[in-house]
């Protein structure tokens, strides 16, 4: 399945080269998600935001700062085989 995941100024997408996809199969899960990551994101450092696929384990990782922080220190992880979101703390600096 060929598919991006995009983060822009107000929300995530997932695109599939023709239309934009819901970030969830279910629109609860996926608008929870969305309020999530942009009420926890650090605004004026939001150009640090990283995001890393790894087709090997279904997976894209998203790396970004929370409320005052200078560095990334939250992951937001989309496991696409399973359509499935969980959140990580990111606490290695050396990224």
């Amino acid at each position: 399945m060929d598919l991006h995941l995009l983060v822009t100024e107000d929300n995530i997408h997932i695109f599939d080269g023709f239309d934009f996809q819901r970030v969830s199969g279910n629109k609860y899960l996926g608008d929870r998600i969305k309020s999530s990551f942009f009420n926890e994101l650090n605004w004026e450092n939001r150009g640090l935001i990283y995001c890393k696929a790894f087709p090997e384990q279904y997976k894209v990782v998203i790396l970004y700062p929370t409320t005052a922080s200078l560095v990334c220190d939250k992951a937001l992880i989309w496991d696409w085989k399973e359509d499935a979101w969980h959140k990580r703390d990111f606490a290695n600096y050396g990224y």
